[in-house]
């Protein structure tokens, strides 16, 4: 199990009316998150009735959840913006709150999905002062820009224990576009954890805890504030992580 997120729970006993199909209960034993998303599992397989019938495809990307005043999966958004409500019970989340996870699902209609798994996603918070700042190395195999986040899929090495995640605000810096480029690095405090296997653990950096960020003094106007880093047109993030080769880093702009 990853050590760095929590899985939300389907009851043992699936809601009247539910059905689990069987090659989707083995499925999901065996299927890992890829590095990228929107993965379609698509499998196809002849029925009883000699029938030919394809089988659901099976979805697992980010989605931004929405649970219900008892706390299960009322509802999802993909990051593409198209909304489900989910038609099977899936506990575990605070109650009326939103939460990224990965979620894999299957489509039963327009607007309605069956949840087969979702696990938490965390949204890092920005270290702005700290005893010490921390860039141990881990791995990655990717980073991209979707849903207002940057999602990072990485693949720490551990042993279980607990490890610190955050990320850091570098510097801004014009850029040739009239704009303004916000330079990011990943925090990872490596902390007492041993490094034994390697995981995967997806995390994500919200683009609006970035317009908090102020601009450099000279990009001052004459008002009272310094104005804060938007993300526009003009603008980039340039964002650096130490991986176990050396620094990676990747480019974002609108």
């Amino acid at each position: 199990m990853n050590p760095f997120s929590r899985l939300l729970q389907r009851p043992a006993q699936q809601p009247s009316g539910v059905a689990v199909p069987g090659f989707l209960s083995a499925l999901q034993a065996t299927l890992r998150p890829c590095a990228l998303l929107l993965l379609a599992v698509l499998a196809a397989g002849c029925s009883d009735d000699a029938d030919d019938m394809p089988f659901p495809a099976l979805v697992t990307e980010l989605v931004m959840a929405q649970a219900d005043a008892q706390g299960a999966m009322d509802s999802f958004v993909t990051d593409a913006g198209t909304t489900y409500t989910v038609t099977n019970t899936i506990t575990g989340m605070d109650a009326g709150s939103r939460l990224r996870c990965l979620c894999g699902y299957v489509v039963e209609e327009a607007g309605r999905a069956v949840v087969y798994s979702a696990q938490e996603v965390p949204i890092l918070p920005n270290v702005t002062s700290a005893q010490r700042v921390r860039r141990d190395p881990t791995g990655i195999e990717s980073a991209w820009l979707s849903g207002g986040f940057i999602n990072m899929h990485l693949t720490p090495m551990t042993h279980g224990g607990k490890q610190g995640w955050a990320f850091l605000c570098d510097s801004v810096t014009p850029n040739a576009a009239a704009g303004h480029t916000l330079h990011l690095s990943l925090y990872h405090d490596l902390a007492d954890d041993a490094a034994s296997y390697t995981t995967d653990l997806y995390a994500c950096i919200a683009l609006d805890s970035l317009t908090v960020i102020p601009l450099p003094a000279s990009a001052a106007t004459a008002t009272a504030s310094a104005p804060t880093f938007q993300f526009s047109v003009a603008d980039s993030i340039r964002l650096i992580v130490n991986t176990f080769k050396g620094p990676s880093e990747w480019l974002f702009a609108r």
